[in-house]
């Protein structure tokens, strides 16, 4: 009974990390833009930015907090 749990368990994982391996195949590998040195900020977010300031988390930038 235990011994059968298990199996169908591992069963499980295997296909999980499977399904996993295929999605992110799928996903692009994602670059830095190369026009711009790293950590430069664009858009509305350049704006508010000050001389000498750090620059904000990504998350932050990505959803509009300041």
């Amino acid at each position: 009974m235990l011994e059968k749990q298990l199996d169908v368990r591992v069963e499980e994982l295997r296909r999980k990390d499977h399904l996993l391996a295929a999605a992110l195949e799928r996903i692009p590998a994602i670059e830095a833009p190369r026009d711009e040195p790293e950590g430069a900020l664009r858009g509305p977010a350049a704006e508010g930015a000050q001389e000498g300031s750090e620059p904000r988390s990504w998350w932050r930038r990505w959803f509009g907090f300041e």
